[in-house]
């Protein structure tokens, strides 16, 4: 074990991009001089690169990513009452008298919401087919849209009662073993 001066030692913390922090002490800070102990961490780059984005998953309510005035999900540009932070959508917030905003008392005023832009620009979702096959990943005010599209919408049995689903292949096996229907190819959302 050395137990020598450790002055030349720096603390460093892997994150978890493979990037790493390490505190760079004031001498070097300052210019050369000095030779306080004080520091900053600083992150250096992994092996001089630019840095490389970093996803993580998380889950809150969906509704914060719905503009409370129409219930539909937020897209670019956000709007947020100056008073109580209340958003709005861009098509609510030109519909409402004033500018003011629609939920507070206290006379707020409507501005853009950069933060926010960036939040629903960023919330990434699956495809609610994905559990069928679809490989997409959207952003979340696209999904209705790409829903009413995706190849991997399952189609749902015609028989008055019957609450089966499922792709053109499974409906097709259905409708011959469960209803003995004659049926040869099947043809969904035209």
């Amino acid at each position: 074990m050395e137990t020598g001066d450790l002055r030349g030692k720096k603390p460093k913390m892997e994150l978890p991009n493979g990037g790493v922090k390490q505190e760079v002490g004031a001498e070097e800070t300052n210019g050369g001089g000095g030779g306080g102990r004080g520091g900053a961490i600083v992150a250096a780059e992994a092996g001089g690169a630019s840095r490389s984005r970093v996803g993580i998953n998380i889950n809150f309510d969906m509704t914060l990513l719905h503009c409370p005035v129409c219930a539909l999900p937020l897209k670019p540009p956000v709007f947020q009452c100056n008073a109580d932070g209340h958003v709005a959508c861009a098509s609510c917030h030109g519909k409402l008298p004033g500018n003011r905003c629609h939920a507070c008392d206290h006379g707020g005023v409507y501005g853009r919401c950069l933060a926010m832009d960036a939040v629903v620009r960023a919330a990434r979702a699956p495809c609610p087919y994905d559990r069928h096959g679809c490989p997409s990943y959207l952003t979340y005010h696209d999904l209705g849209s790409h829903q009413s599209v995706c190849p991997y919408a399952p189609c749902s049995c015609t028989e008055p009662g019957c609450v089966f689903a499922g792709l053109p292949a499974a409906l097709l096996g259905h409708l011959i073993s469960a209803h003995s229907w004659p049926v040869r190819s099947i043809r969904c959302r035209e």
